[in-house]
Parts: C-alpha cells; structure tokens; sequence
C-alpha cells in the first residue's frame, strides 16, 4: 500500500518539488509521477497518464501512521479524469477512502473457484 508502482527507477528522473521528491517513470503509453515525502520518504501523491488516451490517475495518500511495524496512510483520496465512450466527454470519478482499524494478513491468498485447465485467454 502506498508503493510507487514501479520499483525500479532510473536515479536520472529524479528532482525536488515543492518539497516533496519527484520520481517520474514510464510504462508503455503511462507517464507515472511518484512525490515522496522528503522527510519520511513515504508516497503522498501518485499520478498516472495514458499519453495515448488522455486518461489520468490520481491517488493522494494523507496521515501516516504505524500499524503492526508499518506505515500506513490513514486516508486516500483516488481521482479518475477520462473521456466517457457514451457522451465521449470529460468524465471524472472521485473516490475518498478512509481506513480506521485495517488489518494486515500474511495468509496466502485463496480463491473459491478454480480456473479449468482448457482455459485459453483470448488476444
């Protein structure tokens, strides 16, 4: 949670930003911006553009605090800008996310379900 997406980084793409440390990266068509708090280096702001698309992510990461021996942010404000394929104009979705007591497993994850083997995923 509140990891810049790409772990590798080329050290050339990083500046200072209005205090904050700026890693940019890219994937593809995606321009990835990561700010970093440069006290506790943790992630406050992640932005991602389709350069293809126009579409943008925003995930601004607020109020850090220890649970179980990690940093976690306690709130997470997501914005979503694109274009609707209905009306084929700008669109936006916000989503505000605020955690009060979250809960960290190491438990492998398991699923109900399995996938059958003649399964083919199509191109």
């Amino acid at each position: 949670m509140a990891e810049m997406p790409l772990k590798n980084f080329d050290t050339t793409n990083k500046s200072i930003v209005n205090n904050q440390i700026l890693i940019k990266q890219k994937l593809k068509q995606i321009n990835i911006d990561n700010y970093l708090n440069s006290t506790h280096q943790k992630l406050e702001k992640l932005l991602l553009l389709d350069t293809r698309t126009g579409h943008r992510l925003e995930i601004v990461y607020r109020e850090y605090k220890p649970y179980h021996q990690l940093w976690f942010p306690e709130n997470m404000d997501i914005t979503v800008n694109y274009i609707d394929k209905i009306t084929r104009k700008p669109a936006k979705t916000t989503i505000n996310i605020r955690y009060q007591n979250p809960m960290f497993t190491y438990d492998k994850l398991a699923f109900p379900f399995r996938v059958p083997d003649s399964y083919r995923e199509k191109k």
